[in-house]
């Protein structure tokens, strides 16, 4: 399966770069498109989301299975030599990095203000700390 077709299957899809996008998660309530999908030159299409779905959840939620994230092999190729998957470019991942930051500021200042925070907004900013705590787990 490509990765076209598996964005057709996705909402909130947006272009970050070259054969990479950004779009709504199809297993958590995702107002803000936190799943990264990729492919690769070979024809490989990676998935992550960055609030920690499981990839086999993603799958099974638009109808597709592991098998569909590897381009069929002709009788003609290499064997497979062990790659790692790239997740996302130091670009994607700041643009990720800078969205989260915001929401944590945002909801900070409304607390800094006294003003109350919706429970919503509270479970949002939950996963914003997560995925920034994450990402700072990464770089370790």
């Amino acid at each position: 399966m490509r990765a076209d077709v598996i964005l057709s299957r996705l909402d909130g899809v947006l272009r970050t770069g070259d054969r990479r996008w950004m779009a709504r998660c199809p297993v958590h309530d995702d107002r803000h498109p936190s799943l990264l999908v990729s492919e690769e030159a070979d024809g490989r299409v990676g998935i992550f989301c960055f609030a920690g779905c499981e990839t086999t959840d993603i799958l099974g939620n638009i109808g597709a299975r592991w098998s569909d994230l590897f381009a069929p092999r002709k009788r003609t190729d290499p064997p497979a030599r062990r790659h790692r998957m790239r997740l996302a470019s130091p670009a994607d991942a700041l643009k990720v990095l800078a969205l989260e930051a915001r929401i944590v500021v945002l909801m900070a200042g409304d607390l800094a203000r006294g003003d109350a925070i919706s429970e919503e907004d509270r479970q949002r900013l939950i996963v914003a700390a997560a995925r920034l705590a994450r990402a700072e787990e990464a770089c370790r």
